[in-house]
């Protein structure tokens, strides 16, 4: 593909060029110009055109921060898959170390999870090393991202079930297809959609949302590594919502 563009176009202008410095081009350049090189950019441009114009006016209607008034909470209940399979991984650790929640739950599902060996609903938090309730099961780091304190460890409980009210989502990617129509038309429109929800009410308190536009025939079909158009132009992982939507109490966890 990018080589028909690389040598159609060029022979086209040379086809415009001298179609217009023809005698007989006198009061039809115009249409000399729309026949010769519109139609053909058209063709080959109409549905990236037209994905963009789906990709902004989906932005601005829906997408950037929607809360109506920041959460303070102890902690969350993650349900972002990642974290899900993983344990105490490196969103929890952003929770814990970064962000001061006390503690962070999640249901484990991962055959090697981080800091335990067990799958379920775990609640995780940080204690001191000296307490007795560290965690030695499981993989015991996540390389050098999120460092553990040296005086403090993973600790954790089990419930049968989540017990923490808000739960937390992040970077959710719906596609187009045929039941999930996002934008005008069948374009490689993708949703990213992190949000705070009240798991008694089920009610949206608050979300982030970001739109990639994967680009038409034209970028999908040439060489090299096809990167996606982004609006709001924000962090992709929408690690935000920490500091907008849901927020630590910042109280600390007394462990003795």
């Amino acid at each position: 593909m990018d080589l028909i563009a690389l040598l159609l176009f060029p022979i086209l202008a040379v086809v415009t060029l001298l179609r217009l410095l023809s005698p007989k081009s006198k009061g039809h350049r115009f249409r000399i110009v729309l026949i010769t090189l519109g139609i053909p950019f058209l063709i080959f441009f109409l549905d990236e055109i037209l994905g963009e114009a789906s990709l902004y006016t989906m932005c601005k209607l829906e997408g950037g921060y929607k809360v109506s008034e920041p959460l303070h909470v102890d902690g969350y209940y993650s349900t972002y898959r990642p974290t899900v399979h993983a344990g105490c991984a490196l969103d929890c650790l952003d929770a814990l170390l970064t962000h001061k929640f006390q503690y962070f739950e999640t249901n484990v599902a991962y055959q090697y999870p981080y800091f335990t060996n067990q799958a379920g609903v775990h609640q995780f938090f940080l204690v001191d090393r000296n307490s007795g309730q560290c965690s030695k099961e499981g993989q015991q780091s996540t390389g050098g991202w999120g460092q553990i304190p040296p005086d403090k460890c993973i600790a954790y409980t089990r419930t049968p079930e989540p017990i923490s009210r808000f739960e937390v989502t992040m970077a959710s990617m719906d596609f187009w297809d045929s039941s999930n129509k996002i934008g005008w038309g069948p374009f490689r429109l993708q949703r990213n959609f992190s949000y705070v929800k009240d798991r008694i009410s089920g009610k949206i308190i608050g979300s982030e949302t970001t739109y990639w536009y994967w680009g038409g025939w034209v970028r999908n079909s040439s060489i090299g590594h096809n990167s996606a158009t982004t609006c709001p132009n924000m962090e992709l992982s929408h690690r935000a919502i920490f500091e907008k939507i849901i927020l630590a109490t910042r109280t600390a966890r007394t462990t003795k």
